[in-house]
């Protein structure tokens, strides 16, 4: 039996539907409504937060040699971000007005673990933020 990818949007609305469900047919029964209250607190809570974008910021002493190739590399495993296996990545660097787009390897593994990569040329390391959604 396959065990459910509790990453998946469908199980926090399948939670929130059911929440809703026990609530309405608790025919005034308290706990039903307590019970089908919590579940659809907790539903849409956890709906809000899979949509959310993760962030994570670093600093030049985050890079970390790249093992087997010429270069500099930040990993973010999937257990650190949460967002599943297919991911959408974007790595910026700190500039002073804001952020921009870096461009340089940005790798999603099969089991959903990240990895950004730089060339090892002189100041090529930099501060910035890698978005993963």
């Amino acid at each position: 039996m396959k065990t459910p990818d509790l990453k998946s949007p469908v199980v926090p609305l399948l939670v929130t539907i059911i929440g809703s469900i026990v609530a309405n047919a608790a025919a005034f029964t308290v706990w039903y409504i307590a019970l089908g209250t919590v579940l659809v607190v907790a539903g849409a809570f956890w709906q809000y937060r899979a949509s959310q974008p993760f962030s994570k910021f670093y600093k030049v002493a985050d890079w970390e040699d790249s093992v087997g190739e010429p270069g500099y590399v930040i990993r973010i495993p999937e257990r650190e971000h949460h967002k599943g296996k297919h991911v959408t990545v974007t790595a910026y660097e700190r500039t002073g007005e804001g952020y921009q787009v870096v461009f340089g390897t940005v790798e999603a593994d099969d089991d959903g673990n990240v990895v950004c990569g730089i060339s090892n040329a002189p100041n090529s390391r930099h501060d910035g933020k890698i978005v993963i959604a």
